[in-house]
């Protein structure tokens, strides 16, 4: 996906959104027989379609000569990355909950959000979105402490195995 207008920056964020979604929904399934690994991955599942939902009213609501302009936004190039890396991802893949924990944090605390963020701050001009989604980068990064917190360190995650659908 090329990305050179705001339009097109908006739709990458969706697309984001929607595999870190597909993500987590499918680490819920792997840990289904275990209700409070599935119920942190659900949770963030569903924050993904919270996002989605205002990214798409940005989208819509973005003039047509605005979405026109070249994308002023100085990390397209590192968004095209994340979203290929995220296209590329096996679930199958993951063994454990350690597994899971380690691939939620490398989404949770990289880049990912912080261009999250400049995306809003560059397209909506509401302050309460803008203060939505630093609450929501938070409450994020909360989640997946939560997994450490309640679920041990790495060596107790590693007890959790993924059974696969």
């Amino acid at each position: 996906m090329e990305i050179k207008t705001q339009k097109d920056l908006l739709r990458a964020a969706i697309l984001l959104e929607r595999l870190a979604q597909k993500v987590y929904t499918g680490i819920a399934d792997l840990f289904r027989y275990e209700k409070g690994i599935s119920l942190i991955f659900e949770e963030l599942a569903a924050d993904e379609e919270q996002h989605i939902k205002l990214l798409s009213k940005l989208l819509a609501g973005l003039p047509t000569a605005s979405g026109k302009l070249p994308c002023s936004f100085q990390h397209c190039e590192k968004l095209q990355s994340i979203l290929e890396h995220l296209e590329h991802i096996d679930i199958n893949a993951i063994e454990n909950l350690n597994d899971a924990y380690e691939l939620a944090h490398d989404l949770e605390f990289s880049e990912i959000n912080s261009i999250f963020l400049q995306i809003i701050l560059l397209c909506a001009d509401d302050d309460e979105e803008h203060t939505f989604i630093k609450q929501e980068i938070i409450e994020h990064q909360k989640k997946i402490f939560t997994l450490k917190t309640q679920f041990g360190d790495k060596q107790k995650r590693k007890t959790f195995v993924a059974q696969p659908v």
